[in-house]
């Protein structure tokens, strides 16, 4: 619990520079969380209005000073000051949720929360609720708006609410120049104070302390209102602001709404190192249960990708293309090797940007019914990608004729757009998908929010600078790949695209669409396969590189799902190693930057008993033997450390199946 010396120390401190009307702790159920909430004066204000504000502090570390929150309105006074809190209360949950796929076989969902219940102290007296819930992995915060006649219908212009850092931390920053965006940029590491004005921020924010506690802030639980940015605060030196998407009808508003209505949650992660915040599913539990009866046709798995390495096929007697003879060639090459799936993309149906294009009809180069039907036989599912636009028009009856078809699920495709229109239009996607028994994979979109926990046929989502860009330019680097499962991947389900096997070194690389290249090594490929969570996992390059590589049965083997995942070690930006566990078999991944390093892996997490080891590593000579990988097998148990040399862009995997 929190320290006694430490809280009264607090409180007096807390008294020194405010005038206290009304103050409420809440801690988090292991103790170490602490959310102090307050209506009161800062004596230091200019306008010395009376607000709402809140205080985290991790065991005796204050992370999150007084922070006010806000909503402003057209044609209506804010709702930031002048109100009372007429009544509080108090609830607490724990619970074990067994989801339909992830990270983890059980979640724990195990939280404190605390309604205030405010309302205006002068006409028109609205009414409207603050809570916060707080759980060992961090504090979640929302505004509800209950049904009433002061408040029918509204328009929300802005929500200020603010995260007042109590020093000035290092933050990850990933800069976007506008609301209409992909989510795909590199992370930029700076201080706090060095963010600029005009930077919208992408979420998940990750910020480190300095002091021994991560933090990272986003949303969950994103419906029918728009997505959150973050800015920097004017008032304040070290303070973070959330910032709303607009609307392209009218972009001075950002929520058309009516009561009753409620915000997304706005969630801060919290843990003493990043990989805390990694193994967290806790934007996971504040969406809602499932609403699908009967989920068991969703099926996670591997899926083949041509349009990423523009069709190549290698040496064979036709030319690559969306053409019925290439998708029949992959289709092949994912049979083989036990790949659920396939994906066509959006050429397939003509113009894939011009929503006036019909996406029941196939162009001529594809028979798309063949295809189907050899995809039946083979038990490999077929995805088709579609222009978003289109969809909106044609779904209704596109979606049907899909499942009639045999289709397995949709690709949602050049989004670029979160405002609440947006927002609406993809949940709209998503249960008339799941009517239809289609999976869901939305590229061009923003971050995760957690909805997979009711719509899992949301199997993943893009909102990331993936392998894509290996094709047009030096962004994707290891770099970079190094920043995102500590940044992005916080969010949820992130469909990087990995797999190109046509690995060089920074000095060899040159981007290129056909067939293309990626920076690095074979094994740092292998490894995205453990470290990167997607539960439909791209193989994108091509049959001819993959065919034959001593790889492929470890590729084969790999799951999308698992029971159980562990950050064993990591350093944001440089190095991580994950152990992930399905059914009886343990799963490592390994990767680094462009600095050589070695890592020593304690096995301690296995239970007791031996275990055969199958691993994947780098020759230690890049230069010679670009493509060499060295493959061991050996006997392991609990009580060995594994030695794991990384050479520079290297990785390095592990299959241990347990000796019965």
């Amino acid at each position: 619990m929190l320290n006694r010396k430490w809280l009264i120390l607090f409180l007096w401190f807390h008294t020194l520079i405010n005038v206290c009307i009304a103050d409420e702790m809440i801690t988090s159920p292991d103790g170490k969380i602490v959310v102090f909430c307050s209506l009161h004066t800062r004596l230091n204000s200019l306008l010395e209005e009376e607000r709402f504000y809140y205080n985290v502090c991790y065991k005796t570390t204050s992370i999150i000073q007084d922070s006010p929150l806000e909503i402003e309105f057209k044609n209506a006074d804010p709702l930031d000051s002048n109100f009372r809190i007429y009544n509080i209360k108090r609830t607490q949950k724990n619970e074990w949720i067994t989801p339909f796929y992830g990270t983890q076989k059980r979640i724990r969902n195990n939280y404190n929360e605390i309604t205030f219940y405010m309302q205006e102290k002068d006409i028109p007296f609205r009414l409207f609720q603050i809570i916060f819930r707080v759980s060992n992995e961090g504090i979640a915060f929302r505004y509800v708006f209950q049904q009433q006649a002061e408040m029918n219908a509204f328009q929300i212009t802005n929500e200020n609410s603010l995260f007042d850092c109590a020093e000035d931390y290092l933050a990850y920053v990933l800069p976007l120049n506008a609301f209409n965006t992909a989510y795909e940029s590199n992370i930029q590491p700076m201080t706090i104070s060095k963010i600029s004005q005009q930077t919208i921020i992408g979420l998940p924010l990750l910020i480190d302390t300095n002091s021994g506690v991560w933090m990272a802030i986003t949303e969950a639980d994103l419906e029918n209102y728009a997505g959150m940015y973050l800015t920097k605060a004017q008032n304040s030196p070290y303070a973070l602001e959330s910032t709303l998407s607009p609307r392209r009808d009218a972009p001075d508003i950002k929520v058309i709404g009516s009561t009753p209505f409620q915000t997304p949650w706005r969630v801060i992660l919290i843990g003493e190192e990043p990989g805390d915040l990694i193994e967290s599913n806790f934007i996971f539990t504040l969406n809602d249960t499932c609403v699908i009866d009967d989920p068991s046709w969703i099926r996670p798995g591997k899926c083949v990708w041509p349009g990423w390495s523009d069709y190549w096929v290698g040496n064979v007697d036709f030319e690559g293309g969306i053409n019925t003879e290439t998708m029949l060639y992959y289709l092949e090459f994912a049979r083989e090797n036990g790949f659920e799936y396939l994906q066509i993309d959006a050429n397939w149906y003509g113009n894939s940007q011009d929503r006036n294009e019909d996406i029941t009809i196939p162009i001529p180069e594809l028979n798309l019914p063949a295809i189907l039907n050899e995809a039946k036989k083979e038990g490999v599912g077929i995805i088709l990608s579609l222009f978003w636009e289109c969809v909106q028009d044609q779904m209704d009856y596109a979606f049907p004729l899909y499942q009639k078809w045999g289709v397995s699920g949709v690709q949602i495709n050049y989004i670029n757009h979160d405002d609440q229109e947006m927002v609406n239009f993809i949940h709209d996607v998503i249960q008339k998908a799941s009517q239809h028994h289609l999976l869901v994979n939305l590229h061009g979109f923003c971050k995760p929010t957690g909805i997979q926990r009711t719509y899992p046929n949301l199997i993943t989502q893009e909102a990331v600078l993936g392998l894509e860009y290996a094709k047009t330019s030096r962004l994707c680097d290891p770099e970079h790949e190094l920043m995102i499962p500590f940044t992005r991947m916080l969010a949820g389900p992130m469909d990087f695209t990995p797999g190109c096997f046509r690995t060089v070194t920074a000095d060899q690389f040159d981007y290129r669409s056909r067939p293309p290249q990626a920076m690095g090594t074979q094994c740092h490929q292998l490894a995205m396969y453990v470290i990167y969570e997607s539960p439909l996992q791209m193989v994108v390059d091509t049959p001819d590189s993959n065919r034959s590589r001593l790889y492929i049965d470890f590729l084969r083997a790999v799951p999308t799902t698992w029971d159980t995942t562990i950050v064993l070690n990591g350093r944001v930006g440089d190095y991580i190693t994950i152990a992930r566990k399905y059914g009886k078999e343990w799963f490592i991944g390994s990767m680094t930057d462009w600095t050589a390093r070695e890592l020593s892996i304690p096995l301690n997490f296995l239970k007791e008993g031996e275990y055969t080891t199958d691993i994947f590593m780098d020759h230690p000579n890049i230069e010679l033997y670009p493509k060499a990988i060295i493959y061991r097998n050996s006997t392991v148990q609990p009580s060995d450390i594994l030695t794991v040399p990384l050479i520079p862009g290297g990785g390095y995997v592990a299959r241990l199946t347990p000796i019965q």
